[in-house]
């Protein structure tokens, strides 16, 4: 696993190198009205990526046999949710060119496409995961993100606007989806003689699952944005769009290739040993994560000042409120794996809805005050109320004792003590 894994955090750690230099570098070329943009396009979009997999990868992880005839149903059913998903963006678009959007229309409609081409690929990346292939996946995040990279910084030095983002975007995608077919051992066909009414039910049920939790999650997290565009000019939400980057960058990028690690190996375990195994990941997740946090909470906003330009001051102060979001992914980063492994997809809408609520309240209450003020609000609703809340049911799913996880976040804790000592004296 550790020799197979530092692949995947070699990617993933290319990936955030790459995402550091493209916002400093498009700071500079494209400003607050073009992020702006591509912001209000956002909302939309990010909601499409945290629905693309439509649970196959989960299921194709989770199954102990997978032909080919199976593989090949999986499949179709993918291509006619990925299909259905970009139907229904291309629609949102031209809701906005009716309303004389036409700037975030085209945005929208060219964002849409690239999400479906990486979507295309669920069950190409989904068989590589399973088989613990991280090699190969570090491959495909290099066309993705430095092929991307270079794009994108090609098409905004040449269009000098918000479009050379997502063209760049768009054609990276084109190239990743090229190469997972074509170098994939699994090649897809259309024919099948399997009885797949089994296999497409377990598929619809999951899938489900997680489009109705992703759905939640996703309200609670662009609630902001949303908030934003409706009530405050557009520069506003390009420093929001800037804030959520950094975070990206500096927490969700990190811990991604963990995430993905993570679940195939619980798979493979026992309970007992799934426990033990979940006991150790979240330790170093924690210790690793709050310290970043830390530094984010007290450094934020200098940094950002320094990496991308003064123009970005709000965004800077949003992003070290987002510091104690990025002490929460170390601790609860694994809910998700733990409740597929336990079986317990159906419960992740009970936890949706309550880790919407709490952070859509949090957030509208700071946002009376101000945007920065609506960014603390979220930060403090999940580090210190959903956090715990979910660390608690991962562990009575995985029946560990209350000490047993203290004492794997132990470190954890007395660096968010430190950190609010220092805060506390002005450091």
């Amino acid at each position: 696993m550790a020799k197979e894994s530092k692949y995947l955090f070699a990617a993933k750690f290319l990936s955030i190198a790459t995402g550091i230099i493209s916002s400093i570098l498009l700071g500079r070329l494209i400003g607050p009205s073009d992020y702006g943009v591509i912001a209000v396009a956002g909302i939309f979009i990010s909601f499409a990526n945290n629905i693309k997999e439509f649970g196959v990868q989960s299921l194709i992880i989770k199954s102990k046999n997978m032909d080919d005839a199976v593989l090949n149903m999986i499949f179709r059913e993918n291509m006619k949710y990925s299909l259905f998903l970009l139907f229904s963006m291309i629609f949102i678009a031209a809701i906005f060119f009716i309303f004389k959007k036409n700037e975030i229309s085209l945005c929208l409609f060219v964002m849409a496409i690239s999400v479906f081409l990486v979507s295309s690929s669920n069950v190409h990346c989904a068989i590589e995961k399973k088989r613990l292939n991280f090699k190969k996946i570090m491959q495909q995040e290099v066309i993705l993100s430095l092929g991307g990279l270079l794009l994108t910084l090609f098409f905004v030095v040449l269009l000098k606007t918000w479009l050379g983002v997502v063209i760049g975007q768009l054609i990276s995608s084109v190239f990743f989806l090229a190469y997972v077919f074509c170098c994939s051992s699994y090649k897809v066909s259309l024919e099948t003689t399997y009885d797949s009414s089994a296999i497409i039910s377990e598929l619809k049920k999951i899938t489900k699952s997680l489009i109705y939790y992703n759905s939640t999650v996703y309200l609670s997290n662009q609630f902001m944005p949303i908030a934003f565009a409706v009530t405050n000019p557009v520069w506003v939400s390009g420093n929001l769009n800037r804030a959520q980057q950094l975070l990206n960058i500096s927490g969700s990028s990190l811990m991604q290739p963990i995430t993905q690690a993570v679940l195939p190996e619980l798979c493979r375990r026992s309970r007992n040993d799934a426990k033990n195994y979940y006991i150790d990941t979240i330790k170093k997740t924690s210790t690793l994560m709050s310290l970043i946090g830390g530094c984010v909470f007290l450094f934020g906003q200098d940094l950002t000042l320094l990496l991308i330009g003064r123009q970005w001051s709000m965004a800077g102060a949003m992003f070290e409120w987002f510091g104690l979001c990025i002490f929460a992914s170390g601790l609860a980063g694994q809910t998700g794996n733990v409740f597929i492994y336990c079986g317990k997809e159906g419960f992740m809408r009970k936890w949706g809805i309550f880790d919407s609520f709490v952070r859509i309240s949090a957030s509208a209450f700071g946002l009376m005050y101000g945007p920065v003020e609506a960014c603390m609000g979220f930060s403090v609703a999940t580090l210190f109320v959903t956090t715990p809340v979910v660390l608690g049911i991962s562990a009575r799913f995985l029946d560990i004792r209350l000490l047993d996880l203290i004492g794997a976040i132990k470190f954890s804790l007395v660096v968010m003590m430190a950190t609010a000592a220092f805060s506390a004296f002005g450091v």
